[in-house]
């Protein structure tokens, strides 16, 4: 598996994208960047009805936590400072003082606790369902002094630190006066940009906010939402943007031509094909049997599409967690491309050459992630040499965000999962939704791991946890609720005409980007 911070085309030496060619202008440049990305989030300026992409392209310009985490799982400073464990369920963290959000609001104890307070509200859980399910164990927040607040939860909690990087925090007194529909056309945050205005949905404007605590270098910051990937290679090859999201390899050369860079990035998610085994409409008898789940690992030659359509970057996965970036990864057998085995355990568990397996349906939003298209025709491909016959039907995001809370059904076997663990960078986020604990209705559940996943929330222990955490994903890997893919590699193409370019742990570092020229 290759792995590199920054993929230089052509032999370009590297590390010259972050130290620049020519040295930049002190002050903020009065410029533009204009940025192409695949999906703005669908809540617009609500930070709280997702985590991770697409929304975190534009929130990351614009809102802070507390904390937040970075690619090893470890919490890190942003409007907290610091952080101790007073008691098994106390947490004391300090604020960072002189701060303020961009309207002028003091950021202070009171105005965390009133970000926190609407979140466990009857409206903020209905609102801010995503950032509401990741902040609810913290139980309470309670002011000590002007610039320090407790965090007291009902049971021991390892994570407090990572879990409130889920609470973006916001304004107490406008996010009041305006309400959550006016917050959504207008947000208000302490990052280094300032929010103007949508245009037509698909275009958002903002302007530095100097004030900030990490304030940007670049006077202008102008997002396009380009859903196709065609538009956004053709925006940047064109030069009416500098930076583009989601690339893919083979558009590389084309990239290179142009005089563009491309970033590589390893994210803390991976791709798998969730399974249905029960709460779904279809028939889903067939995959209740753990051997022809296993069989479906098998028979994908996974290391091959990894060669063939992303260059070897993202290696291929053991589980629903990518190594080296969570908290609690612990590695587990591949099962590797064995066509043979994948037809045995269907002939033992009743089902030679396929049969009397419906085709399954999987439904996949498209474009995303590099080379997605052809990846998930590979597996249909794969599948296919065993008997199996699979399709993958395109939704839409929009559709997607629903079946996964829920509504609407889903209608097929399964699913193409990106197994998110932003923004806790944590194993137990990645595992949560497939298994008893799904907050809307599990497609699997193993009852035997669910003492096993309580003992992991209250193991303050590192070592301990971990140990709980590895008999999960030892568990999930021999039962192979997923066709378990590989890794999430992202592709980000960079005029050289910038330097600071950062991709960390899916967020744009807006601030530290600048012209060279």
């Amino acid at each position: 598996m290759k792995r590199s911070a920054i993929a230089w085309l052509a032999g370009a030496a590297t590390g010259a994208l972050l130290a620049g060619a020519v040295a930049a202008e002190a002050a903020t440049q009065d410029r533009t960047l204009r940025v192409a990305i695949n999906q703005f989030p669908l809540a617009l300026g609500n930070p709280y009805r997702g985590s991770g992409s697409p929304g975190v392209y534009h929130w990351a310009a614009i809102f802070d936590a507390p904390t937040w985490v970075d690619e090893k799982g470890k919490p890190q400073p942003a409007i907290a400072l610091s952080w101790q464990n007073t008691a098994p369920t106390t947490w004391r963290f300090k604020v960072r003082p002189n701060t303020t959000y961009s309207n002028g609001e003091k950021v202070d104890a009171d105005s965390i606790i009133a970000s926190f307070d609407w979140l466990n509200s009857e409206d903020g859980r209905r609102d801010g369902q995503n950032a509401s399910v990741i902040v609810r164990p913290l139980g309470k927040l309670t002011k000590v002094d002007d610039l320090t607040f407790e965090v007291t939860t009902a049971k021991p909690d390892p994570i407090v630190p990572a879990r409130i990087s889920g609470l973006y925090l916001v304004p107490p007194k406008y996010f009041k006066d305006v309400g959550i529909a006016g917050f959504t056309r207008k947000p208000i945050g302490t990052g280094p940009y300032k929010h103007l205005d949508w245009i037509a949905d698909n275009r958002a404007n903002m302007e530095a906010w100097e004030g900030s605590y990490r304030p940007p270098k670049i006077r202008r910051l102008e997002l396009f939402k380009l859903e196709e990937r065609p538009a956004r290679l053709a925006a940047f090859l064109s030069g009416q943007v500098e930076i583009m999201q989601g690339g893919t390899p083979d558009n590389f050369p084309q990239i290179e031509a142009a005089g563009g860079l491309i970033d590589i990035s390893y994210s803390p998610q991976t791709v798998s094909m969730g399974l249905f085994t029960e709460n779904v409409q279809a028939n889903v008898k067939p995959l209740a049997d753990r051997r022809v789940r296993q069989a479906l690992n098998y028979a994908v030659n996974t290391q091959g599409y990894v060669d063939a359509y992303l260059r070897g970057f993202g290696g291929r996965v053991t589980g629903m967690i990518i190594p080296s970036t969570a908290q609690g990864y612990h590695p587990t057998k591949h099962y590797g491309h064995n066509p043979d085995k994948a037809k045995a355990l269907l002939a033992e568990a009743g089902h030679p050459n396929g049969q009397g397996i419906p085709e399954l349906l999987i439904e996949a939003v498209i474009g995303g992630v590099p080379g997605d298209s052809e990846i998930y025709q590979n597996v249909v491909q794969d599948l296919g040499k065993v008997g199996v016959k699979m399709s993958v039907r395109p939704t839409a995001f929009a559709n997607y965000l629903g079946k996964l809370l829920d509504t609407p059904k889903w209608e097929g076997h399964g699913y193409v999962a990106i197994n998110a663990i932003s923004p806790l960078n944590d194993t137990i986020q990645g595992l949560v939704y497939g298994s008893c604990r799904n907050p809307s209705k599990p497609f699997y559940c193993d009852e035997s791991l669910r003492a096993t996943f309580d003992q992991s929330d209250t193991e303050l222990d590192p070592a301990k946890r971990n140990a709980l955490l590895a008999q999960i994903q030892e568990k999930y890997n021999v039962e192979a609720p997923h066709i378990f893919l590989h890794e999430i590699v992202d592709m980000t193409a960079v005029s050289r005409n910038l330097k600071g370019f950062r991709n960390r742990v899916r967020t744009f570092t807006y601030e530290e980007i600048e012209f060279v020229r």
